[in-house]
């Protein structure tokens, strides 16, 4: 996925992979063990996206998140808060239709040089994400997912014609594993994001490892 980033030792173009976590996950205690797994392959950017907790908790994660991932030169994404991420240093922050409005979320990461993602589920979202200048965008739910009982699925097909849509990374997201990333990758998308066919893998660094080999640098 092009783009670059304040830290100049993360090479955007190596992450194929959005290791995105959750509640529970950042509150087990094998959590950081694991994060240190996936930032060692090189090939995942690792979302803190927890929206139960509250700033300061998920600030304390963010602080810790970003010594593995600086270690590795790999990127770290902070899901919903600006503010946490400005604050803890990470490379981008993840958005969405119920956080800071598109416009204003543009205009305050620009003055913070922060790259900024935004999550979509239509061609038209993507498009006015890629307008207001987003890095790249998450399409979703591609497939079902456990983590959004009762979304219906978007497909590979509206994935594909989102692709062509825009000149910004395209991210798949939504019930993603090793069984269906081909597709995924074969309908244009840059990378993927996924929660359990990561964090919940024996060995997270082999699981991502497995999800990138899907696609080209």
């Amino acid at each position: 996925m092009a783009a670059d980033s304040q830290n100049s030792k993360v090479n955007w173009q190596k992450i194929s992979v959005h290791a995105v976590t959750s509640d529970n996950l950042v509150s087990s205690p094998d959590f950081f063990e694991k994060a240190a797994a996936v930032a060692s392959s090189k090939k995942a950017a690792i979302n803190l996206r927890a929206h139960r907790l509250g700033g300061r908790r998920l600030f304390e994660i963010a602080l810790k998140l970003r010594k593995i991932t600086t270690a590795a030169g790999t990127p770290l994404v902070v899901a919903g808060r600006v503010d946490v991420a400005i604050a803890a240093g990470a490379d981008a922050v993840q958005l969405g239709a119920h956080t800071v409005p598109l416009e204003a979320a543009a205009e305050l990461c620009g003055k913070h040089g922060k790259k900024f993602g935004y999550s979509c589920h239509s061609v038209q979202e993507v498009v006015a994400a890629w307008k207001a200048g987003a890095s790249y965008v998450y399409l979703g739910t591609v497939f079902s997912s456990a983590s959004k009982p009762g979304v219906a699925p978007c497909g590979v097909d509206l994935l594909a014609k989102t692709c062509e849509s825009v000149d910004i990374p395209v991210v798949a997201i939504g019930g993603i594993d090793p069984t269906n990333a081909g597709r995924v990758a074969g309908a244009g998308a840059s990378g993927l994001a996924a929660i359990s066919a990561i964090w919940n893998a024996s060995d997270p660094r082999e699981a991502v490892m497995e999800l990138a080999a899907f696609f080209r640098e």
